[in-house]
């Protein structure tokens, strides 16, 4: 393994693992291991903390710049040590039949966030596991991951906890009228075929509400609607099957708010993607939603991105 200490010297196209030696992190970097193995890609393993304000340093005299340095001394010696056992056991395990494997270790004493952002100006693929810590924080991201989901460059993969063994669904990728761009339909397609699985496009059809002086009805779409949502899909994905062929392509048309449909039909998939679509308002509440209640792999799609498989 290749120890660094620059973001600038990480190699262009790499899948990027963020790890803490945590369990969860643990779990993202066997994935991440696994994926950049089966793209021949370089295989970055980032672990970043940063330096702490410590004052009472300044009574023995140390400066503010003795300070930094002795703590990014420290932070980079048990960083280093980390990362170093990560690669030893955890990728090793994963990797077996694939010696060629590049691995390079990154150590910083920086704000994580900053540092995987600016990874994913130049990285194929990021990947983090989810914060499980607690019956209430296991359900939600760590500030890292929110960070990458809303802002990152490239696609992010977030590990769940909890998720089931992979039941045939292949990869499942939610789509909608405004906000599907090309990037999402194409990193979905390219998982499904790289890795030899059936894609499953699902849209969730609003119904309409029905308001009286006494109550609301909700109204379930008519067989028109339907119809039209059905037309306006295959439109989405027309040319995916031309360009992959060999992909099994399913359509789902449910009624329902999207989150609950997505979760549900993602249910035993090997990886749901979704698109950040941060630019459309309320459509990110969506995606934070699908990504902190998922039970599995999930990958975020900025519009701009482009394909990792």
């Amino acid at each position: 393994m290749e120890l660094i200490r620059k973001v600038a010297e990480v190699p262009h196209g790499a899948v990027v693992v963020g790890t803490d030696g945590s369990d969860h992190a643990d779990h993202a970097v066997r994935w991440a291991a696994a994926e950049a193995a089966r793209q021949r890609r370089p295989l970055v393993l980032a672990h970043s903390t940063p330096s702490p304000e410590v004052d009472w340093l300044r009574a023995w005299g140390l400066t503010p710049a003795d300070q930094e340095k002795r703590l990014a001394d420290v932070v980079a010696a048990t960083g280093t040590e980390l990362v170093t056992r990560i690669a030893a056991e955890v990728v090793t395990e994963v990797v077996t039949v694939s010696d060629d494997l590049r691995v390079v270790g990154l150590v910083t004493a920086e704000d994580p966030r900053v540092v995987m952002l600016d990874l994913a100006e130049h990285a194929a693929l990021l990947v983090v596991g989810s914060r499980g810590r607690g019956p209430v924080r296991r359900l939600l991201l760590g500030s890292t991951g929110v960070a990458l989901v809303r802002h990152a460059r490239c696609p992010v993969v977030v590990l769940r906890p909890g998720a089931a063994e992979p039941d045939g669904t292949g990869v499942v990728v939610g789509v909608t009228a405004r906000t599907t761009t090309p990037a999402v339909l194409d990193f979905a397609f390219a998982q499904a075929d790289s890795r030899g699985l059936p894609i499953t496009v699902v849209h969730a059809v609003p119904g309409h509400g029905m308001a009286t002086a006494a109550t609301y009805v909700e109204l379930p779409p008519s067989a028109e609607q339907l119809e039209e949502h059905r037309r306006m899909v295959a439109e989405i994905i027309s040319g995916m099957r031309e360009r992959h062929p060999d992909v099994a392509v399913r359509t789902e048309l449910a009624v329902g708010y999207p989150e609950r449909v997505l979760l549900d039909h993602a249910e035993g998939a090997d990886l749901l993607v979704v698109g950040a679509h941060d630019q459309q308002p309320g459509s990110f509440a969506v995606t934070t939603s699908v990504v902190e209640h998922a039970r599995g792999p999930v990958a975020v799609v900025p519009a701009r991105a482009s394909a990792a498989g």
